[in-house]
């Protein structure tokens, strides 16, 4: 029976590794997925803020988030590196959230931007027309009223 117990116990001992070596594989590839989708949020977040900037946007907020949400990342990498998985983690998914958040209030400043672009760009074609109009009109005017005067000046010369 001796072996038997042996055989047993050293069956539950792989088992018991096998567990913590499975859990601690499931635990980095986790980790590993999270550090990724915070990597692909910030890049695709820089992407947006971008698109904003050119649209006329002030990204000057958007860009200190961003920057926040990189340092959270690199925390992240830190920690993985050391073997702090649950602490990778929790940054990753501090940094996709703050991406994520970021991203969508670009989106939002970068439609903001545009429409008033194009506000601004129908306001000045107003106002200009208006002000060539009165310019127009203002030089028709003056044009008839110097034209009388000179005509009048005229018929004095000739008496």
């Amino acid at each position: 029976m001796l072996p038997l117990k042996r055989v047993i116990a050293v069956g539950i001992l792989c088992a018991v590794i096998l567990n913590i070596t499975l859990l601690g594989s499931h635990a980095a590839d986790e980790a590993a997925s999270a550090l990724e989708r915070a990597e692909t949020a910030l890049a695709s977040s820089y992407l947006a803020v971008s698109e904003a900037e050119k649209a006329g946007a002030n990204v000057t907020v958007l860009l200190r988030k961003l920057n926040d949400a990189g340092l959270f990342l690199d925390k992240a990498h830190q920690e993985y590196r050391v073997g702090n998985l649950s602490g990778s983690i929790y940054f990753a998914e501090i940094s996709y959230n703050i991406s994520s958040e970021t991203a969508s209030r670009a989106i939002r400043l970068k439609d903001l931007a545009a429409s008033e672009a194009a506000r601004n760009f129908w306001f000045a074609v107003a106002t200009s027309s208006v002000s060539i109009g009165a310019i127009v009109f203002l030089s028709s005017r003056l044009w008839r009223r110097f034209k009388h005067w000179y005509q009048a000046q005229e018929r004095e010369l000739v008496r």
